[in-house]
Order: C-alpha cells, then sequence, then structure tokens
C-alpha cells in the first residue's frame, strides 16, 4: 500500500495476514520503501486492523519508530483546507 503524507511524501508498506486475507481482520505490516524524507521509517514493523464498509474501509495501523523516525512524523504541519 502507498501512503502519501500532507507534505506529498511517501512510505509504501506491505501488510499480511496469518489466517484468511480477505474481509475485515488484523495482521502485521513493514514499511518497504520510502522517500527520502522518511528513510528512518524504512523496516518499521506495524499491527493493523482493518474493517470493510460497503465500497470503503476504516484502519488502524500502530507501527513501532525510532525517535528519529517520530520526529519527522511530528514535523509534518496538515494542510489546511484547500
Amino acid at each position: 500500500n502507498k501512503y502519501i503524507f500532507q507534505n506529498n511524501q511517501m512510505i509504501f508498506m506491505e501488510g499480511k495476514r496469518e489466517e484468511g486475507g480477505e474481509g475485515t481482520g488484523v495482521g502485521k505490516a513493514i514499511v518497504i520503501a520510502t522517500d527520502n524524507y522518511f528513510k528512518n521509517l524504512l523496516d518499521s514493523k506495524c499491527v493493523y486492523s482493518i474493517k470493510y464498509f460497503n465500497d470503503t474501509f476504516f484502519s488502524i495501523i500502530k507501527c513501532k519508530v525510532i525517535d528519529d523516525a517520530v520526529r519527522r512524523l511530528k514535523d509534518i504541519k496538515e494542510v489546511a483546507n484547500e
């Protein structure tokens, strides 16, 4: 999956589930590629949950990241309604 942040930087994650890969569930993910800005997130390990509803989904991802990566994420400013 590709994630684009408010500063237009990207990370790519790969997720896997142990049982059944379809429908609502939980799994593990890893950051497999990043823009240079997020290089400290590379190889971060995560857990996620996902719930599908009609044509959309809701998901939460929690990752273990180093302090430098946390600072990078906090530095991203929210984009005003454009």
